[in-house]
């Protein structure tokens, strides 16, 4: 869930950049940077759960709490070539997703059909091989939504 969540607001956040004036270098500046690791986190900390009651708190189960809510199970998803590719408005409410696919998260698309398998142990040709740039024509891009209520 956490990583999906951060695909989701990373994707976002990138192509909104994107689809701005000047964008090419706020591209540059997001996947470009090797220095640029994190943008607008909470800092870590331990997970915390309020609860109504002693006795469901001692369950340590989360769903017992009237506070959480998972975003775990089905969300719509699209997978583009290209960050280039991907839809630049999709995080507005009023985006037609119907004709997306569904995905399991959390998941990975790779073990979902989507993309190709990256294994740890494999090198991989990156083409051109130019660090820091990053190839723009072909970079896979993950597009997720999911609607929820907040109680």
């Amino acid at each position: 869930m956490k990583l999906s969540l951060f695909i989701l607001m990373f994707t976002v956040s990138v192509r909104t950049a994107f689809s701005q004036p000047g964008s090419h270098q706020e591209l540059t500046r997001y996947l470009m940077n090797p220095s640029l690791t994190e943008e607008n986190q909470v800092p870590p900390h331990v997970p915390l759960v309020v609860f109504d009651n002693d006795t469901d708190a001692l369950t340590g189960e989360w769903d017992r709490s009237p506070y959480f809510k998972s975003l775990d199970g089905t969300w719509k998803f699209r997978w583009d070539r290209s960050i280039l590719e991907a839809p630049g408005n999709f995080h507005e409410p009023a985006f037609d997703s119907r004709n997306w696919d569904n995905i399991t998260v959390p998941g990975t698309w790779q073990m979902q059909g989507y993309g190709y398998n990256l294994y740890r142990n494999q090198t991989l040709e990156f083409s051109p091989y130019d660090p820091p740039n990053v190839p723009l024509d072909f970079n896979p891009t993950g597009s997720y939504i999911r609607t929820f209520e907040i109680p």
